[in-house]
Formats: structure tokens, sequence, C-alpha cells
């Protein structure tokens, strides 16, 4: 694992050195605003930087003028300049990312002519792909932040063919990407092992999982009496499953179907889902898996300024995502946000590091699968987990959030790799 150093409290340089941050997430997009955008303003905190910041703008995360004019005055304030490209949606894929490229390259083309930044980087996989096209042509230096091989998740997932186009084409850039990149973090050390089997280029390697601003997601004990009183679950433990479903995740029927294991079993357990899918769709899976709706609640419209005081009520997270092969190189944010607002997790083996972080600081239950059996078999170390004292148990899960998940790891490696292509030019 890497050693963070504390980076400096005063710039290093006279003139704040003008670099380029590429992201497919919009502004809005959690992944964007949740992550990458607070890494960079806690590291810009003393106005180090000249952030030029392209973000794909989607429909799903869409903003009135106002709420535009709101952020761009907001990233003023924090030396960010930004450049948002209309994400281009449809059945033609390469032609929609084709006009999406053809619009960052004239964002690109102006922030070289103006600013004449040294370097770009690329957050995460698919914005890298387009991050390392723009340093070729605009011979910037390219730093890639938090790769994990998406093509592998595809195939292992049975979404894609090990012959199909869009496997090879998305293998071929995820190779070219961490084989170029000058500098590179991956969010788990099996990650790390993986990209140095393709033999990078890179100065240095950093291995950091995604971090969470551990400042906002805290426990809110009157929101947390409030919500258990009205909707009377004083005497029940709350599992709360945060996230997505099929795809890379387990589907809705599975997750509904581990969770009617789980309250039979454990007769106390109500289920908790805070998900992007429709209520409704939700909502049938699990009637169709035969739970009663006293003992699940659904919520589909929680906006991402309120999630952690939702997040904080629960007395275990559930992190649903299948074991398979490729699952140790990513990263679930959840586990960071569950951790820091107190809240102990339930995973599968093989995810991240994250099972090994579970056992070593006691923040979490490692199960093989979601099968009733498996759930059976980790029953006696769940009762064990929660059976702890609420407040020493919820400051573990905090402290142990603050360690490893904490801003101060991701904004430190960013500062590093910063300094070091600014200063090795």
């Amino acid at each position: 694992m890497i050693t963070y150093h504390t980076p400096p409290a005063k710039p290093e340089h006279n003139a704040p050195p003008h670099i380029v941050v590429y992201s497919l997430q919009g502004v809005k997009d959690p992944l964007f605003s949740g992550l990458i955008y607070s890494y960079l303003k806690k590291l810009n905190a003393n106005k180090t930087y000249r952030f030029h910041v392209i973000t794909h703008e989607q429909a799903a995360y869409a903003y009135t003028p106002e709420e535009e004019q709101q952020m761009r005055q907001e990233m003023a304030e924090n030396g960010i300049s930004w450049y948002p490209v209309q994400y281009h949606t449809g059945p033609l894929v390469l032609l929609n990312r084709l006009k999406d490229f053809m619009q960052s390259l004239k964002y690109a083309a102006f922030i070289k002519k103006k600013f004449k930044p040294r370097m770009i980087l690329g957050y995460l996989v698919i914005a890298g792909g387009f991050a390392y096209l723009l340093s070729r042509i605009f011979r910037w230096d390219f730093a890639l932040y938090c790769f994990e091989p998406h093509s592998e998740y595809m195939l292992d997932f049975g979404t894609w063919s090990k012959s199909s186009l869009k496997y090879r084409i998305l293998n071929f850039i995820e190779k070219l990407e961490v084989k170029n990149a000058l500098y590179l973090t991956v969010p788990t050390t099996h990650t790390e092992a993986l990209v140095r089997s393709w033999k990078p280029k890179a100065k240095q390697i950093f291995t950091v999982p995604i971090s969470i601003d551990t400042d906002k997601f805290v426990f809110d004990e009157a929101f947390n009496q409030n919500f258990r009183e009205k909707n009377n679950l004083q005497e029940r433990e709350i599992w709360l499953y945060v996230g997505k479903f099929d795809g890379i995740y387990y589907s809705a029927k599975e997750v509904a179907e581990f969770y009617k294991q789980a309250i039979l079993l454990r007769p106390q357990v109500f289920g908790f889902l805070i998900t992007t899918l429709p209520k409704q769709e939700v909502e049938t899976a699990f009637w169709g898996a035969g739970l009663n709706p006293e003992d699940i609640l659904v919520l589909d419209k929680v906006p991402y300024k309120d999630i952690d005081k939702y997040m904080a009520v629960a007395d275990l997270g559930i992190v649903a995502i299948p074991p398979l092969p490729s699952q140790k190189f990513r990263t679930p944010v959840k586990v960071g946000n569950y951790l820091s607002c107190g809240v102990p997790y339930l995973i599968v083996r093989g995810i991240a590091d994250d099972d090994a972080l579970a056992e070593m600081e006691r923040v979490g239950v490692v199960c093989e699968s979601l099968s009733y059996a498996h759930i059976a078999e980790a029953m006696p170390r769940i009762d064990l987990l929660l059976s702890s004292p609420k407040k020493l148990l919820r400051e573990r899960c905090r402290q142990t959030a603050v360690k490893f998940r904490g801003l101060h790891n991701s904004v430190t490696v960013l500062h590093e790799i910063f300094k070091r292509m600014h200063l090795t030019r």
C-alpha cells in the first residue's frame, strides 16, 4: 500500500499550473460531485492550481440555468473553469462518442491556446480514453485516476463475449491508457497487480481506494430517531442497500431473495433500499419474492445532499455485488459511505480489498455469496458484530472510514501527481 505524504500548506510555485481534468460524469452525478469535485476543491484550498474541467452532461442529471450559474460561480471560487459537453445518446454508440469527442476537442484547443496547460488527468476509465487522445493531440502529459478494467466486468457478467467488437475495443483502449499514463492510480491491490502485468510506462502507480467526504457522511441522532418513529422501526434492525441493480450488481430479484432469506433467519430485520430504479419496479420484484410491505421500504428519489442522513439510520449496510473474478478490481463507493456514517457492512468475499478491510478492522462481515446457505453460515458473525455496543461500533466504523477512505488519501495522491508532473516537465 502507498505511504501518503501531507501536501504543503502553501503553493510551491509562483504561478499556479493549469491542469485539464476530464470526466465522463456530469457535475450533478454523484460520481463527480461527491468524489473528484470534492478532491479538486480540497486540493485547491490554497489556490495551488488552476483546473479546467471537461464534463459530459447527461439528461438524467439535468440542471436549470440558475443551477448552472451557481455551479460556475462555486467552481470559479475554487479555481476551476468548467466546460460542459452534451452527452449524446442513441443506438449509434461509436458515432455518438465521436460527437462528444469533437466538442471536447474544441474545448481542449481553446484551453491549450489560452492557458497552455502541460498535463491532463482522466477520471475513470472511459474518460481516460478521451483524455489520452487529447494528450496525444496537444502533447500534454497524461495521468489516469482510478483505473478499473470495465471490459473484464462486461465479460464476467456475460454482457459481452471475448470476441465481441465492444469488448475488443474497450480492452484495447484500457491497455493503451494504462501503458501510456505517466502516473496511474488504481483502487485495489488486485488492480495494481493486473496493471503491472501489462508493463506500464508509468513513473509511479498509486494504490488508493475511492475517497469520500467524511465531513458530509456522519451520523445524525435526531434524523435517526425521527425516521424510526415515522416508520415504526424502533424495534427493527435496518439492513440498508444503496445502489443500482443488474449490470455489475445483483438483480432486484436476487436482492429481494436475499432479504427474504435474511428475514426468515432474523425476523427483526427490516429491508431498506435507496436506488435510482423506479420504486414500482423494485417493489414488484420484492412482492414477487413473497416479501411483505411491512418488512420493506424503497426510496427512489433521495437527493444526494440528503443521502448521508438516510444511510446513517441503518444498522447494517449491504454491498450487493456478485463474487465474480473481476470484482476484486473495483472499489465500491458505498463501503466508505456506510463506514463514515458509522454503519458496518455485509460483503461477499472477493470484492475489492473491502472483504479484507471488514475483517481486519472488525467493521463488517464477509460471506461467500448472498445465498441462503451462506447467509445462514454468516449469521452468528452478524449477530456478534451487531450485538456490540452501538456507540463503540459506530466509532470504530467512523475511524476506519477516516483512515482508509477519507478525502486526504485521494487529495494527497493527486497533489503528488500534479507536483511531479509540473516540476519534472
